[in-house]
Parts: structure tokens; sequence; C-alpha cells
């Protein structure tokens, strides 16, 4: 089943790099319906000129300011340039994470992944939330 994903600018160069195979979300009882071999389409921010896309992770910073940019929440299918298959899910606690798994979400160390997820989840700031961990694999990225 194909599913949307959200992703933030700089995960989504980290994605494009290479750097980042695996996510995770805060757990919801939505997630139960997630399998190993589900893909994911992925949502970033974007700007439609033309009829063609643009994205903000990869805009040349000259040009930035020059588009009117959407979130990434309405970002439609037929503009998603990312194409993932989920290759592992697995519950645990945000602050069990391990240094492997933080390499895998494309960060250099433990604080910098905890940091970084505190900042787009402030409401989880020093909790320990139960989070669905996504390893995954990039079938496709559209030019």
């Amino acid at each position: 089943m194909d599913r949307p994903i959200l992703f933030s600018s700089p995960m989504v160069r980290a994605i494009l790099d290479g750097h980042k195979t695996m996510t995770r979300r805060v757990y919801k009882p939505r997630f139960d319906k997630y399998k190993v071999s589900d893909r994911l389409w992925v949502r970033e921010t974007y700007s439609s000129v033309r009829g063609q896309a643009v994205y903000a992770a990869t805009c040349h910073i000259g040009s930035f300011e020059r588009f009117q940019w959407k979130p990434s929440i309405f970002m439609p299918r037929k503009l998603s340039r990312i194409l993932l298959e989920i290759m592992e899910l697995k519950r645990e606690l945000l602050r069990d994470v391990s240094e492997a798994d933080v390499l895998r979400e494309g960060f250099e160390n433990k604080r910098e992944f905890l940091d970084y997820f505190e900042k787009i989840n402030p409401e989880m700031k020093r909790g320990n939330p139960e989070v669905l961990a996504i390893g995954f694999k990039v079938l496709e990225v559209k030019k």
C-alpha cells in the first residue's frame, strides 16, 4: 500500500544524499496498519511553477525567495518525487535509540538526533514517548 509521509527539508536532503534510511514518528494506533513492503511517498515543502514542482530542500539559495512555498502537508501525490519502501518496523521508547540507528536517522550522535526530534516535536521536550521506527530504502527519485 502507498502512504504519504512528511519530511522536513533537511531530512529530504539527507535521504537524497544517502545518509537517512530510518525515521521515527511518535507512535499512534493508526501506524499499526503499516507493513513491511508498504511504500511511502514523501511530502516535502514545495512550490509549483507552470505546472512543475520546485522543492525547498534542493532549491538554490539565490532563487529561494522567488517562490511561494507550500507546506509539505499540502503536497499532492502527483508532485512527490521520492518513493520509499518500508524494510523494517519497530516500536521503542525514543531515548532507547541505538547509536547505529542514530546514524541511519542521518545524524552524527544521539544528542544531535534528540535535539532535532524535540525541535520538530516541541511537546516531547525531555519526554520519552513511544515511537515507531521505520527503516526504509529509496525506490525512486524523480528528476
